[in-house]
């Protein structure tokens, strides 16, 4: 599968988070269909590791983040926690929809760092915390065009990077590609969310 990133020419040296996505979903019913997600296992900060395979059933909702950053992850992580409280509220996190934020900085960040980053997102069920080492976490970040760029100033460790949320249905297929600064918001998460898990547009 091909994705076509349109990244601003201005952003990309100075904010790769700009990064444009497929075009979101026109349908509010019918969910768009990008193909299979790349399959990929990690470990969980919690202990064990989370595998995509193993959640067939549920939407997941998959983030990339780096622990130390202080840019659009802020943007994207208060997105996402009232994404959760609002699912939690429904008893669908968990049981239908899991949030799954992978580490892209694993050299910078470590498990214990994520850990942390657990602690101030959402320290309960539901939303999964990975991060592998670098050989674990490279295949990841490219099968899922994921962009990262060394600091751009020296004495600082916060590294450049594509900020995007795939939304995978329950098949283990990609519906939806959002990213902050484009087309993400907290109603458009749920939004894909309801159309990744009735894929037809049926109730």
């Amino acid at each position: 599968m091909i994705r076509v990133h349109s990244l601003l020419a201005a952003a990309l040296l100075a904010a790769l988070t700009a990064c444009a996505p497929h075009a979101a979903s026109t349908s509010a019913a019918q969910a768009s269909d990008y193909g299979p997600a790349p399959e990929f296992t990690l470990p969980n900060v919690t202990g064990g590791a989370f595998a995509l395979a193993a959640q067939r059933g549920r939407v997941v909702v998959l983030s990339f983040t780096a622990a130390n950053c202080t840019e659009e992850c802020p943007v994207l992580e208060a997105i996402l926690q009232r994404a959760a409280r609002a699912w939690k509220a429904q008893g669908a996190l968990g049981p239908r929809v899991t949030i799954a934020t992978m580490e892209i900085d694993p050299k910078t960040n470590g498990t214990a760092a994520v850990a942390k980053l657990r602690a101030k997102w959402w320290p309960a069920s539901g939303w999964a915390f990975l991060r592998g080492n670098a050989a674990q976490t490279a295949p990841v970040l490219k099968a899922y065009d994921i962009l990262v760029l060394p600091p751009p100033n020296k004495g600082h460790d916060d590294v450049e990077h594509t900020v995007e949320v795939y939304v995978i249905d329950p098949q283990g297929r990609e519906r939806d590609i959002l990213a902050p600064g484009a087309n993400l918001s907290v109603s458009a998460l749920e939004r894909a969310v309801e159309r990744a898990y009735k894929p037809s547009g049926k109730a």
